[in-house]
Parts: C-alpha cells; structure tokens; sequence
C-alpha cells in the first residue's frame, strides 16, 4: 500500500502509514458498484421528502392552531360581546326594570290615597 506522504515530518508519515496498515477499511474505488447504493433518490423516496413530509408538517401545524384556537375559544372568548356578536352567538336578554325604590313606592302610595306630596328642597 503506498500512500502520497504531503508532510515533510518522517514521525508523522511513519504514523499515517501505522494508522493505513491497521484501518480494516479499504480504499473505495470511484468506479460503479452496483452493490452500494445510489445517490439519486428513488420515486418513493421523492414522493416521502418533496410531497408527504410538506403534507404531514403543514397538517402538524394547521392541527397545532386549531388546538389552540379551540382551547382559547372554550375558556376566554365565548365570554367576550364583541366576539359573541361578531359570531351570532346568545344575545344578552334586555335587562328588566329596575326595581323602584322605597322613596318611590312611598310617593306613588300617598298620591294613590290622594294626600299632597310635600315638596322637594
């Protein structure tokens, strides 16, 4: 096995050829070999990495906001008006009266029976 020495060190030409004579590896050629395999992709391997993989992740993703779309919806805001009446959802039921007061009713009671109100200061 001869091997191109670049260095002009004897030590260290002396160690590559130690490192070369213990290496259970052979050089490999460049020329074909059919038994290793080829650098270009097969047609499943293309459809796996230029189609599926796009199509899983953008699926990942899409899943990912819907989550958290769908969690944001449940706990905040189906509570906010402006989202409730952006959706149609429930309207708020008219408020009834309120309730008159007791001054109020103490009025209405004596004008009822027909005695003078006193006036306001």
């Amino acid at each position: 096995m001869e091997s191109q020495q670049t260095s002009t060190c004897p030590q260290f030409n002396s160690f590559i050829d130690y490192l070369h004579s213990q290496s259970s590896l052979k050089p490999v050629s460049m020329e074909f070999n059919p038994k290793l395999p080829s650098n270009s992709l097969s047609f499943w391997d293309f459809i796996h990495y230029f189609f599926f993989r796009p199509l899983f992740a953008a699926f990942f993703v899409l899943f990912i906001l819907a989550l958290v779309w769908w969690i944001a919806w449940k706990t905040v805001l189906v509570h906010v008006p402006l989202v409730q009446e952006i959706f149609g959802l429930r309207k708020k039921p008219p408020k009834p009266p309120r309730p008159q007061r007791r001054f109020t009713q103490y009025y209405n009671s004596l004008n009822a029976a027909g005695k003078p109100v006193p006036p306001q200061s």
